[in-house]
Protein backbone atom coordinates (compact mmCIF):
# COMPACT_ATOMS: atom_id res chain seq x y z
CA UNK A 1 0.00 0.00 0.00
CA UNK A 2 1.31 3.64 -0.79
CA UNK A 3 -0.27 7.10 -0.84
CA UNK A 4 0.22 9.97 -3.07
CA UNK A 5 0.52 10.18 -6.94
CA UNK A 6 0.62 6.08 -6.73
CA UNK A 7 -2.88 6.10 -5.30
CA UNK A 8 -6.17 6.18 -6.56
CA UNK A 9 -9.53 4.81 -5.72
CA UNK A 10 -10.54 1.68 -6.80
CA UNK A 11 -13.87 1.26 -7.80
CA UNK A 12 -16.38 -1.41 -9.92
CA UNK A 13 -15.96 0.14 -13.04
CA UNK A 14 -11.67 -0.28 -13.19
CA UNK A 15 -11.98 -3.18 -11.73
CA UNK A 16 -14.61 -4.81 -14.62
CA UNK A 17 -12.66 -2.84 -17.00
CA UNK A 18 -10.94 -5.12 -19.17
CA UNK A 19 -9.55 -2.73 -21.49
CA UNK A 20 -10.53 -2.83 -25.30
CA UNK A 21 -8.37 -6.12 -25.17
CA UNK A 22 -9.74 -8.01 -28.71
CA UNK A 23 -10.61 -11.53 -28.08
CA UNK A 24 -7.88 -13.02 -30.23
CA UNK A 25 -6.97 -16.64 -29.45
CA UNK A 26 -2.87 -17.54 -30.54
CA UNK A 27 -2.52 -20.54 -31.88
CA UNK A 28 -0.48 -23.19 -29.59
CA UNK A 29 0.44 -26.81 -29.73
CA UNK A 30 -1.50 -29.02 -27.86
CA UNK A 31 1.96 -29.90 -26.44
CA UNK A 32 2.32 -27.48 -24.75
CA UNK A 33 -1.11 -27.20 -22.68
CA UNK A 34 -0.49 -31.33 -22.38
CA UNK A 35 2.82 -30.02 -20.04
CA UNK A 36 0.99 -27.47 -18.43
CA UNK A 37 -1.46 -29.89 -17.17
CA UNK A 38 0.76 -32.65 -16.28
CA UNK A 39 2.64 -30.66 -13.95
CA UNK A 40 1.76 -30.26 -10.45
CA UNK A 41 -0.07 -27.15 -8.97
CA UNK A 42 2.88 -25.36 -6.93
CA UNK A 43 2.52 -22.97 -4.03
CA UNK A 44 2.39 -19.96 -6.24
CA UNK A 45 -0.09 -21.80 -8.36
CA UNK A 46 -2.23 -22.32 -5.49
CA UNK A 47 -2.21 -18.91 -4.05
CA UNK A 48 -2.82 -16.98 -7.52
CA UNK A 49 -6.32 -19.96 -7.71
CA UNK A 50 -6.72 -18.58 -4.28
CA UNK A 51 -6.61 -15.00 -5.17
CA UNK A 52 -8.53 -15.63 -8.66
CA UNK A 53 -11.59 -17.30 -6.92
CA UNK A 54 -11.80 -14.71 -4.62
CA UNK A 55 -11.65 -11.60 -7.30
CA UNK A 56 -13.73 -13.56 -9.79
CA UNK A 57 -16.55 -14.73 -6.99
CA UNK A 58 -16.28 -18.23 -8.06
CA UNK A 59 -15.48 -21.34 -6.29
CA UNK A 60 -14.53 -23.67 -8.82
CA UNK A 61 -12.27 -22.14 -11.30
CA UNK A 62 -9.60 -24.90 -12.81
CA UNK A 63 -6.79 -25.43 -11.25
CA UNK A 64 -5.05 -26.45 -15.18
CA UNK A 65 -6.33 -23.19 -16.20
CA UNK A 66 -4.77 -21.35 -13.24
CA UNK A 67 -1.80 -22.68 -13.95
CA UNK A 68 -1.93 -21.34 -17.93
CA UNK A 69 -3.07 -17.97 -16.32
CA UNK A 70 0.00 -17.23 -13.95
CA UNK A 71 2.46 -18.91 -16.09
CA UNK A 72 1.24 -16.22 -19.36
CA UNK A 73 1.66 -13.18 -17.43
CA UNK A 74 4.70 -14.40 -15.06
CA UNK A 75 6.23 -14.14 -18.75
CA UNK A 76 5.71 -10.50 -19.14
CA UNK A 77 5.85 -9.62 -15.54
CA UNK A 78 8.60 -11.42 -13.88
CA UNK A 79 7.75 -9.75 -10.44
CA UNK A 80 4.03 -11.36 -10.78
CA UNK A 81 4.17 -14.08 -7.77
CA UNK A 82 5.00 -11.27 -5.69
CA UNK A 83 2.49 -8.82 -6.90
CA UNK A 84 -0.35 -11.67 -6.08
CA UNK A 85 1.01 -12.27 -2.53
CA UNK A 86 0.55 -8.68 -2.39
CA UNK A 87 -2.88 -8.73 -3.32
CA UNK A 88 -3.40 -11.64 -1.00
CA UNK A 89 -2.15 -9.59 1.80
CA UNK A 90 -4.35 -6.39 0.97
CA UNK A 91 -7.76 -8.91 0.85
CA UNK A 92 -7.13 -9.79 4.33
CA UNK A 93 -5.91 -6.67 5.74
CA UNK A 94 -9.47 -5.46 4.05
CA UNK A 95 -11.54 -8.23 5.98
CA UNK A 96 -14.01 -8.37 3.33
CA UNK A 97 -15.54 -11.67 2.67
CA UNK A 98 -16.04 -11.57 -0.71
CA UNK A 99 -15.12 -9.18 -3.62
CA UNK A 100 -18.42 -6.84 -3.14
CA UNK A 101 -17.25 -5.84 0.43
CA UNK A 102 -13.42 -5.89 -0.75
CA UNK A 103 -14.85 -2.94 -3.52
CA UNK A 104 -16.27 -1.58 -0.94
CA UNK A 105 -13.65 -1.25 1.50
CA UNK A 106 -10.61 -1.45 -0.07
CA UNK A 107 -10.89 3.01 -1.04
CA UNK A 108 -7.11 2.74 -1.65
CA UNK A 109 -5.16 0.43 -3.75
CA UNK A 110 -1.65 1.27 -5.46
CA UNK A 111 -1.27 1.19 -8.91
CA UNK A 112 0.45 -1.28 -9.13
CA UNK A 113 -1.34 -3.81 -7.24
CA UNK A 114 -4.71 -2.42 -9.57
CA UNK A 115 -2.91 -3.58 -12.41
CA UNK A 116 -2.24 -6.72 -11.57
CA UNK A 117 -5.40 -7.44 -10.12
CA UNK A 118 -6.89 -6.19 -13.84
CA UNK A 119 -4.47 -8.93 -15.47
CA UNK A 120 -5.95 -11.68 -13.26
CA UNK A 121 -9.77 -10.64 -13.73
CA UNK A 122 -9.02 -9.73 -17.24
CA UNK A 123 -7.65 -13.58 -17.95
CA UNK A 124 -9.88 -14.95 -16.45
CA UNK A 125 -13.02 -13.15 -18.15
CA UNK A 126 -11.68 -13.13 -21.55
CA UNK A 127 -9.97 -16.47 -21.49
CA UNK A 128 -6.57 -14.52 -22.39
CA UNK A 129 -3.53 -13.42 -20.87
CA UNK A 130 -3.09 -10.07 -22.98
CA UNK A 131 -0.36 -8.15 -23.76
CA UNK A 132 2.21 -11.04 -24.67
CA UNK A 133 5.95 -10.30 -25.64
CA UNK A 134 5.25 -11.67 -29.49
CA UNK A 135 1.93 -9.09 -29.25
CA UNK A 136 -0.55 -11.86 -29.58
CA UNK A 137 -2.90 -12.76 -26.36
CA UNK A 138 -1.79 -15.67 -24.73
CA UNK A 139 -4.77 -18.54 -25.39
CA UNK A 140 -5.84 -19.78 -21.24
CA UNK A 141 -9.04 -21.43 -22.45
CA UNK A 142 -12.19 -20.42 -24.67
CA UNK A 143 -15.06 -22.64 -23.64
CA UNK A 144 -14.64 -21.30 -20.12
CA UNK A 145 -13.73 -17.86 -20.18
CA UNK A 146 -16.01 -15.96 -17.59
CA UNK A 147 -17.49 -14.03 -20.13
CA UNK A 148 -19.87 -16.17 -21.62
CA UNK A 149 -21.25 -17.60 -18.48
CA UNK A 150 -24.30 -14.58 -18.39
CA UNK A 151 -25.50 -16.35 -21.39
CA UNK A 152 -24.89 -20.06 -20.62
CA UNK A 153 -27.80 -21.83 -21.81
CA UNK A 154 -29.22 -19.52 -24.02
CA UNK A 155 -26.78 -19.24 -26.57
CA UNK A 156 -23.50 -20.64 -27.18
CA UNK A 157 -19.86 -19.38 -27.39
CA UNK A 158 -19.29 -17.23 -31.25
CA UNK A 159 -18.26 -19.68 -33.76
CA UNK A 160 -18.77 -22.32 -31.34
CA UNK A 161 -21.15 -25.27 -32.15
CA UNK A 162 -20.98 -27.71 -29.30
CA UNK A 163 -24.39 -29.00 -29.81
CA UNK A 164 -24.04 -29.84 -33.64
CA UNK A 165 -24.59 -28.75 -36.84
CA UNK A 166 -27.43 -26.32 -37.00
CA UNK A 167 -28.15 -26.47 -33.30
CA UNK A 168 -29.52 -22.90 -33.71
CA UNK A 169 -32.34 -24.29 -35.71
CA UNK A 170 -34.23 -25.14 -32.22
CA UNK A 171 -34.73 -22.18 -29.73
CA UNK A 172 -33.52 -23.11 -26.40
CA UNK A 173 -35.77 -24.17 -23.76
CA UNK A 174 -35.91 -21.14 -21.57
CA UNK A 175 -37.13 -18.51 -24.81
CA UNK A 176 -41.06 -18.08 -25.57
CA UNK A 177 -41.45 -18.75 -28.57
CA UNK A 178 -44.50 -16.49 -30.50
CA UNK A 179 -46.79 -18.40 -32.78
CA UNK A 180 -45.28 -19.20 -36.08
CA UNK A 181 -47.40 -19.82 -39.71
CA UNK A 182 -47.98 -23.62 -40.61
CA UNK A 183 -45.08 -25.75 -41.85
CA UNK A 184 -42.50 -22.81 -40.96
CA UNK A 185 -39.43 -25.04 -41.40
CA UNK A 186 -40.52 -26.68 -44.81
CA UNK A 187 -41.35 -23.38 -46.46
CA UNK A 188 -37.45 -23.50 -48.58
CA UNK A 189 -37.72 -21.37 -51.98
CA UNK A 190 -41.56 -21.33 -51.10
CA UNK A 191 -40.81 -18.63 -48.24
CA UNK A 192 -43.09 -15.61 -48.78
CA UNK A 193 -41.31 -12.50 -51.50
CA UNK A 194 -40.19 -8.85 -50.77
CA UNK A 195 -42.58 -6.47 -52.00
CA UNK A 196 -40.57 -5.76 -55.66
CA UNK A 197 -37.32 -4.10 -56.91
CA UNK A 198 -36.19 -1.28 -54.84
CA UNK A 199 -36.98 1.92 -56.89
CA UNK A 200 -33.75 3.04 -58.65
CA UNK A 201 -32.25 -0.14 -58.49
CA UNK A 202 -31.26 -2.61 -60.78
CA UNK A 203 -32.87 -6.19 -60.27
CA UNK A 204 -29.73 -7.15 -58.09
CA UNK A 205 -29.94 -3.97 -55.94
CA UNK A 206 -27.25 -2.30 -57.92
CA UNK A 207 -27.80 1.27 -57.65
CA UNK A 208 -28.66 2.80 -60.88
CA UNK A 209 -27.16 6.81 -60.48
CA UNK A 210 -26.73 8.99 -56.99
CA UNK A 211 -29.39 11.07 -55.58
CA UNK A 212 -30.72 14.05 -57.88
CA UNK A 213 -27.61 16.82 -57.46
CA UNK A 214 -25.03 14.20 -56.97
CA UNK A 215 -24.20 13.04 -59.98
CA UNK A 216 -20.36 12.89 -60.43
CA UNK A 217 -18.58 9.65 -60.01
CA UNK A 218 -19.17 7.89 -56.80
CA UNK A 219 -15.62 8.09 -54.52
CA UNK A 220 -15.09 5.86 -51.65
CA UNK A 221 -12.46 8.24 -50.90
CA UNK A 222 -14.01 11.60 -50.88
CA UNK A 223 -11.15 12.90 -52.26
CA UNK A 224 -13.16 14.90 -55.80
CA UNK A 225 -12.90 18.14 -56.84
CA UNK A 226 -14.10 20.55 -53.89
CA UNK A 227 -14.39 18.00 -51.33
CA UNK A 228 -10.70 18.21 -50.14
Amino acid sequence: MTDGKNQRSINRRLFLKAGSVTLAVAACGGSAFATVAQTEMTKQDDLFLQVSCFLCNRANLKPELAMRARRLILGVDNAFDHKVENIDSVIKTSGASDIDSFLNTAKNVDNETQDAILAIVTSWYLGVSPNQTDGHPGFITFTSALMYEPTQGITNPPTYAHAGTNYWETPPSSVKIPPMPEGIKEWGNRSPKGRGQIPGTLADGTLLRRPIGLDLPLNPYGNETGTE
